[in-house]
């Protein structure tokens, strides 16, 4: 799966999931960040904690992620 984002000119690519490490349920825009959360473990290359963000160039995981389902 891939997430493009729009920059009020273009769509751009905000990087791809492997279907076969989780499962985005939502997604959400905070300070020009994508958030991403769901049923995730790995994002792009990052290993995360059901929750990570895209700061326009890279994943990164949030603090140390959800405890818990979504």
């Amino acid at each position: 799966m891939h997430i493009a984002r729009w920059n009020d000119t273009q769509w751009l690519s905000a990087g791809s999931v492997n279907n076969d490490v989780g499962q985005i349920k939502a997604l959400a825009t905070y300070n020009g960040q994508i958030f991403a959360a769901g049923n995730l473990t790995k994002i792009g290359n990052v290993n995360v904690n059901r929750i990570a963000k895209w700061n326009g160039s890279n994943w990164s995981s949030v603090s140390g992620g959800i405890t818990g389902g979504l």
